[in-house]
């Protein structure tokens, strides 16, 4: 998707991946610094699912808990690492995990992209493509 005419209400990544997700300003969803996003809100992932989209997040996720609304997830734990990239994968989290101080798994490699990337592709390939 190509977004042409759009602005960012708020330019720290944190608040801004949240309001994407929610549709929501900052000081509505709560997200307005690097701080955990609030699960129970609704999100564009659970509509989607809620309508039989399948939903898969990779690469930087940084909102602290978990993923919600994901049928598949594997997300960098903080800003993650450019070489040898560690992910968190939603196969080894919790549910009470906060990704921050949950098990990662290291991938070979560089840079981080190729990697989210390919992960990406093979989710997608396997997953969706169907």
């Amino acid at each position: 998707m190509r977004f042409e005419h759009c602005l960012v209400a708020n330019s720290i990544c944190t608040p801004s991946r949240a309001s994407i997700l929610t549709g929501k300003y900052s000081h509505v969803n709560g997200v307005y610094k690097f701080t955990a996003l609030d699960q129970r809100q609704p999100t564009l992932p659970k509509y989607l699912q809620a309508f039989g989209y399948q939903t898969g997040l990779v690469g930087k996720w940084h909102l602290e808990t978990n993923p919600r609304g994901f049928d598949w997830w594997s997300v960098l734990p903080g800003q993650g690492k450019y070489y040898d990239t560690e992910f968190v994968e939603m196969q080894d989290a919790s549910s009470s995990d906060q990704t921050s101080r949950a098990k990662v798994t290291a991938y070979k490699g560089w840079p981080s992209t190729d990697i989210i990337t390919d992960k990406a592709l093979h989710w997608f390939n396997t997953t969706c493509a169907a």
